[in-house]
């Protein structure tokens, strides 16, 4: 009720103002006479007679339509979309001031997206905005203030007007591979992804399929046949379920990188047909493999809208999440500075291998007191300016 009384007022001290001076005006001819006096008049008149017919003109009237360029983005790119905005009434409009509250989390040095355009006698305009450098998270935006104002600011009629549209910005997902340095005291190991759905046993032959590697022909059975043949193998059967991640949702200065990183890697093992699961704790946590382009897809998400927490129990909770998981290959974790110091806890996860990631900014390795993690750090330098991008349609896909 407030704000509906302020905007009455507003609105009645605009045309108080163009009242009183149609009024001095006249009052200003009539006492003072001559040339000059009714001069002003006249020429003031159809200008203040412009700006009484703008204060009732219907502004939240106006047809207005948003365009989202597309409705996923990557940490750091442009958000690019439009306003169309189609007057009903013919008026001829001064100056035209289109306002798009920036979405939370998205304010910049403004909190507000602004044009001017003066249409006069043109109803159809569209306006392009851009919200540079996005920011991790899902993003609405759903109000446009729009302001008609005459050639002098002497009046403006002001309108909201609801239109609702989202995005959402996705971590940013790179090739991590060039980036990885591996340490370890003994043992230079270097993370790889172990592939292979076939094992060495033979089951049989077939006839040559152009494609099949040198080593898969057999040479004897083909000698027989006098034509080339191929061997076949038994599917190998897995005991383990692959790879685990395992990601820290508490607060620190590598919050979002460690999104980044999470989000990358999976990709990596995506692109390399690995089936994986991924755990990532806190109080709003995430738990399940990842098998499909649904399961990537939700598991994308739930990276982009994430939020970092305080004082969770990470490394109490995670040991006992752990457990629930199938024998792993590796299990790769994703810490917060803090959980680089107890890392001891996850020394008997269900892995044959356990790998740390973590960015190479400020991170000491001495912090990391057990010896049974490979500790990678990732260039985050190299890793942040994209040097080596993805196909990013896949995120687009999202």
């Amino acid at each position: 009720m407030k704000i509906l009384k302020t905007i009455r007022e507003h609105y009645i001290t605009q045309l108080f103002t163009v009242i009183f001076m149609v009024g001095f005006l006249f009052s200003y001819a009539m006492f003072q006479g001559g040339f000059v006096s009714w001069f002003l008049l006249y020429s003031f008149s159809p200008i203040l007679l412009y700006s009484f017919l703008l204060l009732l003109y219907p502004v939240k009237k106006v047809k207005v339509k948003r365009s989202l360029e597309k409705t996923s983005y990557f940490y750091g790119e442009t958000v690019k979309f439009s306003i169309e905005i189609e007057l009903k009434r013919f008026f001829p409009i001064a100056f035209l001031i289109v306002e798009e509250k920036c979405p939370q989390g998205l304010e910049g040095e403004t909190n507000k997206l602004r044009k001017i355009y003066s249409p006069f006698f043109k109803r159809h305009i569209i306006f392009h905005y851009e919200i540079p450098k996005a920011r991790r998270g899902e993003h609405e935006l759903t109000e446009l203030t729009i302001k008609a104002s005459d050639l002098f600011g002497l009046v403006f009629k002001k309108g909201r007007i609801k239109t609702e549209d989202s995005f959402i910005v996705l971590p940013n997902v790179l090739d991590v591979q060039p980036f990885i340095q591996s340490y370890k005291e003994q043992e230079g190991e270097k993370l790889s992804l172990h592939k292979g759905n076939q094992s060495n046993i033979v089951s049989g032959v077939r006839n040559y399929i152009a494609g099949d590697k040198f080593s898969q022909i057999h040479w004897k059975a083909s000698a027989r046949v006098q034509g080339l043949v191929s061997k076949e193998f038994e599917p190998r059967i897995e005991e383990d379920e692959g790879i685990g991640l395992l990601v820290d949702l508490r607060n620190d200065n590598y919050f979002e990188q460690r999104m980044s990183l999470a989000a990358s890697f999976m990709y990596w093992m995506a692109t390399n047909d690995q089936k994986f699961q991924i755990l990532l704790i806190g109080r709003k946590g995430y738990s399940g493999k990842v098998e499909s382009l649904a399961e990537m897809k939700q598991v994308l998400y739930y990276l982009a809208t994430v939020k970092s927490e305080e004082d969770y129990p990470f490394w109490e909770r995670a040991p006992h999440e752990l457990q629930r998981w199938s024998r792993m290959r590796e299990l790769l974790v994703f810490p917060s500075e803090q959980g680089i110091r107890e890392a001891a806890m996850l020394e008997k996860a269900p892995a044959a291998k356990l790998h740390m990631i973590i960015p190479n900014e400020g991170v000491q390795r001495s912090a990391l007191k057990s010896s049974s993690f490979v500790l990678h750090e990732v260039n985050m330098d190299a890793f942040e300016n994209g040097i080596i991008e993805v196909n990013r349609q896949w995120g687009n896909s999202a």
